[in-house]
């Protein structure tokens, strides 16, 4: 496939067939993630690659025992945390459980290393956070490359895949499921498999609306 039909074409799938992916189609899409740009070449990524369907349970189980924490965690943030935890778990967490379905879940992860200048900052008193925006999430946006890369290796591939944020109550918990450990950090969920919808592509911004031209 042509590398701007690919990209014209994707689009996020949410239901799968069941059928298992070739060993050699899953290694295509890693080669793939693996080419994507990365500041100073540091490659700060790192893939799990779930077919277990009893990892895939325990993944779910642990999003939903997580979506209990949310009302003490919104204590104090909103005005009625269980009506709004009991919200977003329907509109939001407990909808995202489709991942289960897909043969295959790349759960990618990102190193997440100090900028080297950062004292620069804080020893002026700034937040990490603002230290980070001024350094400019270099490897979270190279771990973005690397998904972006695997996803359209995947539908080039002929594969549904969707590139899935992780809850935010149960990041600690899936951490500890996979092991994963400062400075390393999971960082999204990306299942993929033969689609079982043909969903309408979302319709995008004309270039006008989105484009500055300066000469």
């Amino acid at each position: 496939m042509e590398t701007l039909e690919c990209i014209k074409i994707r689009k996020s799938i949410r239901r799968f067939c069941p059928d298992p992916l070739p060993e050699k189609d899953i290694i295509t899409m890693l080669e793939a993630a693996a080419m994507a740009p990365s500041g100073a070449n540091r490659q700060p990524w790192k893939f799990f690659v779930v077919r277990s369907c009893k990892k895939k349970e325990t993944m779910v189980e642990t999003i939903k025992k997580s979506c209990e924490l949310l009302p003490s965690l919104l204590e104090g943030v909103v005005e009625n945390p269980v009506q709004f935890s009991n919200m977003m778990k329907k509109r939001f967490f407990l909808v995202s459980l489709f991942f289960a379905e897909a043969p295959v879940v790349f759960v990618a992860c990102v190193k997440q290393e100090e900028p080297p200048l950062q004292g620069c900052y804080t020893t002026r008193g700034v937040t990490p956070l603002e230290v980070y925006k001024k350094f400019g999430y270099v490897d979270v946006l190279s771990v973005s490359a690397a998904i972006e890369n695997l996803l359209l290796a995947a539908c080039d591939l002929g594969y549904g895949a969707c590139w899935m944020n992780i809850p935010f109550m149960a990041k600690d918990a899936l951490s500890d499921l996979f092991a994963v450990n400062p400075p390393w950090e999971i960082l999204a969920f990306i299942p993929v498999g033969i689609p079982a919808h043909d969903p309408k592509k979302p319709v995008r911004k004309k270039i006008e609306e989105i484009t500055t031209f300066i000469d």
